[in-house]
């Protein structure tokens, strides 16, 4: 009988003297192995940082956006018939009352040159609606009619699930529901005591992403939403100079501290300072806008237009100049100024019937007025995904993010009273402008909302989608808000048992791989079983010094598949974690800016299950071989060594 002491030591010194093949086994074997370390250290490092940085952002908050599905597209209200038939009566009505106001106020009145509310729209004598100011508030209506049912099925699920909260949020931006709306004002940026119009080339700067951004992404949102991006000392009150209180996004922030963009190439030492004074100083500063109604706007472009035409005739023989000619103001933010008027006091009094005249049928009188918003937190651009390695994988799934452009709370509406008609419709109207967020108690309850009440589209089923859906009681979009916390959750179960299977595919190939070394030493070691055997060896004293051989062989595997596997992990966060550490920062706007994010973690339980599932298969590499080897008849083996 073999004791075991002998048996290990027998062990040991096969190990020793088959040291190349030892290490090509380990490599080759081990090489599937290390890549399932590797990813394992990689990917619970990252979740287990993330999840430290949650504690500040959305990292830790379960919140879907709720788009409506309502009916037919928008665009197929301006072909709808009944529509069409309502504003012919709506223009027959509107020209009726001006030829009476015209009459009243002793003007000529042409209703051949009223803009026409219903068009032609093709060759075979089709008619379509045109936006008018008329059928933008006839649309509206339709609008507010069609989403009641969006409303209702959205109060239902709001009581069928664990919401938290409910949110909304109202774009502001230079754009309307169904093209130019009149009554909403243009906002134009003021810098340098000059307002930043369009054709100013220095606007954009930054793109879409610096102070330019202001006029086309401001955006209305509840508190609570905004209140993970506030900076130390900051909140929503507004300022007792009227200042209304803005979170901005971070490269605007560097524009207004008049810092430059950093190159890609800058260190995450320049980087991290960058972030400590762009927080530290910009907490605070204003940016002025100039919010001009269409009446402004329009007196604005006439005196551009009559100094343009002055400048270019000014030397011409025979130019008669206006006999109203307008400027526009040396300051920011007034109304034009007039240069000259050398009217008569009868084409004064004309001008003021027609201004009348004008003012009866909705057109306002020029306006204008400076808004100061006080830039109180600060929320990073989106993600730039711009190639694929590592780093761009993990630096997605840093997502603490309320979108592009400028938020502005909810509490501060009342500030600015030229977006009434908007906050009138953001519970009646469900469109892009209009944003409905539900937050959800966990992600569960967000997983089991997103499946129950998603649209599904079923584009080849002949039916109208949006219909089916509605018929369905499942008239949303959902899309996750502000970050990947559902996402994230979802991550690890599947992490899991992608990584367990993983294994055990691998596992069966490094068998196959060990089991021809094993099987190796085994068949270099037939004489000595034999000698083994005829001196009274039993089969399982010689089975238990293979099997201790496979064993070790597979520890030593483990060894090198785990060791080199965090070897890896531990260069690629030297490599990256500076750089990730300055994106955790700023997408979850931490207040501690000496926190660090690393991609080097383990988890227990999937370690000890790679070590035990690389150990079982040196074991089950050593079966196919012993028993062969076993069987065989000791004396011919004696005799064919010779």
């Amino acid at each position: 009988m073999i004791r075991l002491s002998d048996a290990f030591t027998l062990s040991v010194t096969k190990l020793k003297t088959r040291r190349v093949r030892l290490v090509v086994t380990t490599v080759v074997s081990g090489l599937f192995f290390v890549v399932l370390a590797f990813a394992s250290s990689v990917f619970n490092g990252t979740i287990k940082s993330v999840e430290e940085f949650s504690a500040d952002g959305f990292g830790s908050r379960y919140i879907t956006r709720v788009d409506g599905i309502s009916g037919p597209d928008d665009y197929s209200m301006y072909e709808n018939k009944d529509l069409i038939a309502q504003a012919k009566v709506i223009d027959a009505d509107l020209i009726a009352r001006k030829k009476a106001a015209a009459k009243e106020l002793g003007l000529t009145y042409e209703p051949t040159l009223e803009q026409a509310s219903v068009v032609p729209t093709g060759p075979n004598g089709t008619e379509g609606l045109n936006d008018t100011p008329q059928i933008q508030e006839l649309l509206r209506g339709a609008k507010i009619e069609q989403s009641k049912g969006f409303f209702a099925s959205l109060d239902k699920a709001q009581k069928e699930y664990d919401v938290i909260a409910r949110y909304q949020s109202i774009s502001l931006g230079n754009t309307g529901m169904y093209g130019p709306v009149t009554n909403l004002p243009t906002m134009v940026v003021i810098k340098d005591n000059k307002e930043k119009t369009a054709s100013d080339s220095n606007q954009y700067q930054y793109g879409l992403t610096g102070i330019a951004s202001l006029p086309v992404g401001l955006t209305l949102m509840n508190d609570p939403v905004l209140d993970a991006f506030l900076l130390p000392e900051q909140s929503f009150v507004v300022g007792d100079n009227g200042s209304l209180p803005i979170i901005a996004p971070y490269t605007a922030a560097e524009e207004i501290l008049g810092l430059g963009k950093l190159p890609s190439s800058a260190s995450s030492k320049v980087r991290l300072d960058r972030l400590k004074e762009v927080r530290s100083q910009v907490s605070g500063k204003t940016v002025e806008v100039c919010l001009r109604n269409q009446a402004s706007l329009e007196r604005q472009q006439l005196a551009e237009q009559q100094q343009l035409e002055l400048e270019t005739n000014k030397n011409k023989k025979g130019y008669i100049r206006p006999e109203l000619i307008y400027e526009k103001s040396a300051k920011p933010c007034q109304d034009v100024v007039v240069q000259r008027d050398v009217r008569s006091a009868y084409t004064k009094k004309e001008t003021a019937k027609q201004e009348e005249f004008d003012r009866r049928f909705g057109k306002q009188d020029a306006s204008q007025r400076i808004v100061t918003f006080k830039i109180v937190g600060v929320v990073s651009d989106p993600p730039n995904f711009g190639g694929f390695s590592v780093k761009s994988l993990i630096s997605s799934l840093l997502t603490s993010n309320l979108g592009s452009g400028w938020f502005v709370p909810f509490s501060a509406k009342d500030s600015l009273p030229e977006y009434s008609s908007l906050y009138a419709d953001a519970d009646k109207i469900t469109n892009f402008n209009n944003g409905v967020y539900f937050e959800l108690a966990s992600p569960e309850e967000a997983k089991r909302f997103a499946k129950e009440k998603t649209c599904n589209f079923d584009f080849f089923s002949g039916e109208d989608p949006s219909k089916l859906c509605i018929e369905k009681g499942t008239p949303f979009y959902l899309t996750s808000f502000g970050s990947n916390s559902v996402a994230l959750n979802d991550a690890k179960t599947g992490f899991q048992n992608f990584y367990f299977k993983a294994a055990l595919v691998i596992a069966l190939i490094s068998a196959i791989i060990m089991m021809g070394t094993v099987g190796k030493v085994i068949a270099d070691s037939r004489r000595e079983t034999a000698v083994f055997r005829a001196i009274g060896a039993k089969r399982i004293d010689i089975a238990q010094i293979y099997i201790l051989y496979s064993l070790m062989l597979g520890v030593i595997v483990a060894v090198f598949s785990v060791g080199a596997g965090y070897f890896l992990a531990s260069i690629l966060n030297a490599r990256s974690a500076d750089g990730l550490t300055i994106d955790a920062l700023i997408a979850y706007n931490s207040s501690n800016l000496d926190r660090t994010f690393s991609i080097v973690g383990f988890n227990s339980k999937e370690l000890l299950g790679l070590v035990g599932i690389i150990i079982l298969a040196g074991l089950v590499s050593a079966v196919g071989p012993l028993i062969s080897n076993l069987k065989r008849n000791p004396i011919r083996d004696m005799r064919d060594e010779r």
